[in-house]
């Protein structure tokens, strides 16, 4: 089944052009969610249609673990500094991207998202996979705020800083990709029994 939901290429120019200048769900008959909303109503699936953010992100949450991974991945690369070479803000900058881009978050169902996981199961997508790349993008969009602003400071320089700015670029876009994958049911991941599950019991609650 191929979903009906997809980023659009005006939308995705568009994004792509402000950052230069974050499991699939098989529906089972076994599985049937005890609500009003279960089925879709052809608004919602076209507003969601064009809609570039699916789940309803806390920027002030997202701030908060940003700075809890910078400063695990500054503290690492001191402790993996056996050579004792001197580190600069470009280094901590650079470990920082490359941990964000490996850090294993987890993700859940706020209650405000229900009804949004809902309409996406409905259409065989995994809210938690997308929220989970949603996720990761606002990370990467705080690192950007974080190059401009040790640019700025004059702690990094130009050249460093478009290095920086070029390996958020590439990561952006890979999760776009996949993000687009996931909307066009391209991909099964592994996520769709935690997704089940959380679903289960915001219906009993």
């Amino acid at each position: 089944m191929t979903s009906l939901i997809s980023l659009n290429g005006s939308q995705k120019a568009q994004w792509q052009h402000a950052q230069f200048t974050q499991n699939n769900i098989i529906v089972s008959p076994a599985f049937t969610l005890q609500s009003t909303e279960k089925t879709a109503s052809s608004n919602a699936i076209n507003q969601s249609c064009f809609s570039n953010r699916i789940s309803n992100i806390d920027p002030l949450e997202m701030k908060a673990l940003y700075n809890q991974l910078k400063t695990d991945s500054d503290a690492q690369l001191d402790a993996f500094n056996t050579t004792n070479k001197y580190l600069q803000p470009f280094d901590y900058i650079e470990n920082n991207i490359n941990r964000i881009a490996d850090y294993p978050i987890e993700v859940k169902i706020e209650p405000d998202e229900i009804n949004t996981a809902i309409l996406y199961n409905s259409l065989g997508i995994n809210f938690l996979d997308v929220k989970r790349i949603e996720m990761r993008m606002d990370l990467f969009e705080l690192a950007k705020g974080d190059v401009k602003k040790k640019e700025t400071m004059g702690l990094i320089r130009k050249d460093q800083a478009n290095a920086l700015n070029k390996q958020i670029q590439g990561h952006m876009e890979s999760l776009l990709d996949q993000k687009q994958a996931l909307l066009d049911r391209k991909s099964i991941t592994d996520s769709e029994e935690a997704l089940f599950k959380q679903l289960r019991l915001s219906q009993t609650v």
